[in-house]
């Protein structure tokens, strides 16, 4: 893929990135999350919608990774309690930086306390 971008003193760059879409994890929660990112507002918005699919009784956890650390080091950036509106959660990612990938996980807090990939 190659990604290039103008920041807003017409400073121009393309980087190319290789990447390879792979399923890492079978233990998933059902449920639609749609991350769309905001350039206008410099964010990134997250939908997250388990109203129509099997229920989480858990937290829910959003971790984030970015390109600065080569995808190595995954950070928690919200929880979101768990509730009954929770089930249905739009959050905005604001501390994103210009030029910079990302990418987020999603986990449940199982019965013992552990975190589980969704």
């Amino acid at each position: 893929m190659a990604f290039t971008y103008i920041t807003n003193n017409l400073y121009t760059n393309t980087v190319l990135y290789k990447f390879k879409i792979s399923e890492e994890y079978e233990n998933k929660l059902d449920g639609v999350i749609t991350i769309v990112p905001e350039e206008k507002d410099g964010r990134i918005k997250l939908d997250i919608d388990f109203e129509h699919t099997i229920k989480t009784n858990n937290d829910i956890i959003i971790k984030r990774a970015s390109s600065k650390t080569n995808f190595k080091i995954w950070e928690t950036v919200k929880t979101i309690p768990h509730t009954i509106e929770s089930l249905r959660n739009v959050w905005y990612d604001t501390s994103i930086e210009s030029g910079i990938w990302y990418k987020y996980r999603f986990y449940s807090k199982n019965d013992y306390g552990l975190d589980k990939f969704v």
